[in-house]
């Protein structure tokens, strides 16, 4: 079996993205859904370029604030190919407080999934993750935005690992979020 090199988390992303079969399965209660790594990938990939278009650049912030579902990864991961920072928040604190850790942070943008109370921020878009879809295909997303770093080919997506800032994870007051090292 030959050893895999990863350097960085966009590298895990390549191989994700390739690997066949289920990757997410989620039951809601009602129905079972099953996302492949490529449908994740996929997904991963449209979301960054939703981004793009919205002129979040490397750097710029997003919160999450929602229950755990698999658009909450797939928004992770396009966030990661991004170089956007990840500001994750418990989906059961109070509005007041992602009202408070918003401006703090200065976010872009907030997702937010289907058990959290009702939020409209002044601040920032909100963007509900079961409203948004997933399936725009590669070609459709390579299309749409280049790549999110000046020094990466278009051509090449994700960008390259060496070209483009890592990430890692970092916890901090009972959070963690991604934290991009320069």
């Amino acid at each position: 079996m030959p050893i895999v090199t990863r350097d960085t988390l966009i590298d895990f992303f390549r191989d994700l993205a390739r690997a066949r079969g289920p990757f997410l399965v989620y039951d809601d209660g009602f129905r079972t859904r099953a996302y492949t790594y490529e449908e994740v990938g996929t997904g991963a990939r449209a979301f960054a370029a939703r981004l793009r278009v919205l002129g979040l650049q490397k750097g710029d912030k997003v919160i999450f604030w929602s229950e755990n579902r698999p658009e909450w990864i797939i928004a992770f991961w396009g966030c990661l190919l991004g170089g956007i920072v990840v500001v994750p928040i418990d989906y059961r604190a109070s509005p007041d407080f992602l009202t408070r850790v918003s401006r703090i942070v200065s976010a872009r943008l907030i997702v937010i999934g289907q058990e959290v109370p009702p939020f409209d921020a002044r601040d920032a878009p909100v963007w509900r993750l079961h409203e948004l879809q997933w399936n725009d295909g590669p070609a459709e997303v390579e299309a749409s935005t280049s790549c999110l770093s000046a020094t990466c080919s278009a051509r090449r997506w994700p960008p390259s690992s060496r070209r483009c800032s890592p990430a890692s994870w970092y916890s901090c007051a009972g959070t963690t979020r991604l934290r991009l090292r320069r």
